[in-house]
């Protein structure tokens, strides 16, 4: 896992954490990349299936499973 690096600006009011956006940004298309690995060897098994709330949660699953099949080829 890469390192993440944190600069920090104060404000007067509250502290504000910025994230350098190149390395944040690698971070997530790994994570990304890992769940849609997920997905597709889960693919496989018997009696898979993904259940749909509409909460926040259940759309970030829902778009990365579109994403790890979507076009099907």
């Amino acid at each position: 896992m890469g390192v993440v690096r944190l600069s920090f600006s104060i404000c007067s009011q509250s502290t504000k954490v910025v994230y350098n956006n190149q390395v944040m940004s690698s971070y997530l298309k790994q994570l990304e990349s890992e769940a849609i690995d997920i997905f597709r060897k889960a693919y496989g098994l018997k009696n898979q299936g993904i259940l749909f709330s509409g909460g926040k949660d259940s759309a970030v699953l829902m778009q990365v499973a579109l994403r790890a099949f979507w076009p099907a080829k």
